[in-house]
């Protein structure tokens, strides 16, 4: 199994077919922006289990 690539602040990222840039992660808890200006779900927050979400890194920062 592959391990996913850990998200650093700047990163982007796809989750549920959007495209995120994360602003701030400690490893727990992590805040990123839609880069979709005109999605009306502008942020999102994910407090626990980071590596456990079925995310793809895009773009590393």
């Amino acid at each position: 199994m592959q391990e996913k690539e850990t998200l650093q602040e700047g990163d982007i990222f796809e989750f549920e077919r959007k495209k995120w840039r994360v602003k701030s992660t400690n490893g727990f808890m992590l805040t990123a922006e839609n880069i979709n200006p005109e999605d009306p779900l502008a942020s999102l927050q994910w407090i626990g289990s980071i590596d456990k979400r079925n995310y793809k890194l895009v773009e590393r920062k």
